[in-house]
């Protein structure tokens, strides 16, 4: 159910592409104390509008989701990179946890010269990725088809590729899932460049749908996650998954 005192979206303002672009080139304290108010209105208030609409629709897919929303300062301490802020913004759905980057996540970001959304890890952990690549073998057609109707809509499987995989497939093994053993973690993701709908109200039915769509998945990789921490609690007992 809304909640009467969650904003309605309208839409992202098609000045955010522009102002992104700007903070990219002039990425300064300087710029951005004089341009804060724009930045707000036309970045980050309709970003969170949006993400706080889904948030409602998100706790269907799983009760105990949370919502992260981006800040647009960023460390720098031990970063290379010393520029002040974030040329890009997003908000993300996940479980509380200290370490949330090993949870599967939805996400929704927006850059200059596009946006992109998807759900997977963000940095699962190996024993993560051994576990879920058990699940998958032993739930293929659940796990070929959600990816089958994915990239039907544009989706595609992304994440960082191991060199040499530790851990090579059955013979036999289907190809998409041939393609998650050669990975150290994985997400699907659908990119838009800036086109008119991602700049009115039907931007949030398209995240609704599309994120329904590949649910099935973040539930997999949840029983993954888990099954992972479970394992290194008790380490003497068996994850009900493994080989």
């Amino acid at each position: 159910m809304k909640d009467s005192n969650t904003p309605t979206f309208l839409s992202l303002s098609d000045q955010l592409p522009l102002l992104l672009g700007k903070l990219r080139e002039n990425n300064s304290r300087e710029w951005y104390r004089s341009n804060k108010d724009a930045y707000e209105t036309h970045v980050m208030k309709p970003l969170k509008s949006l993400a706080e609409a889904l948030a409602s629709h998100m706790v269907q897919i799983d009760s105990h989701i949370s919502l992260k929303l981006s800040r647009p300062q960023r460390d720098t301490r031990f970063s290379a990179n010393k520029s002040p802020y974030k040329t890009e913004a997003w908000f993300a759905y996940h479980r509380a946890d200290p370490e949330w980057t090993g949870m599967p996540a939805y996400f929704f970001e927006v850059t200059p010269d596009r946006c992109r959304y998807g759900m997977g890890f963000y940095s699962a952990k190996p024993a993560t990725m051994g576990i879920a690549r058990t699940i998958i073998q032993q739930q293929q057609e659940l796990f070929l088809s959600t990816i089958k109707k994915a990239e039907e809509k544009g989706f595609t499987v992304e994440g960082t590729n191991y060199k040499r995989p530790p851990v090579m497939p059955p013979e036999g093994t289907p190809e998409p899932i041939r393609n998650i053993y050669g990975k150290k973690n994985v997400y699907l993701c659908r990119v838009s460049e800036y086109e008119p709908h991602i700049f009115d109200s039907r931007l949030l039915d398209y995240l609704i749908g599309d994120f329904a769509l590949v649910s099935a998945l973040y539930h997999l990789f949840l029983d993954a996650r888990t099954c992972a921490r479970d394992s290194l609690k008790n380490p003497m007992s068996q994850p009900p998954f493994s080989r």
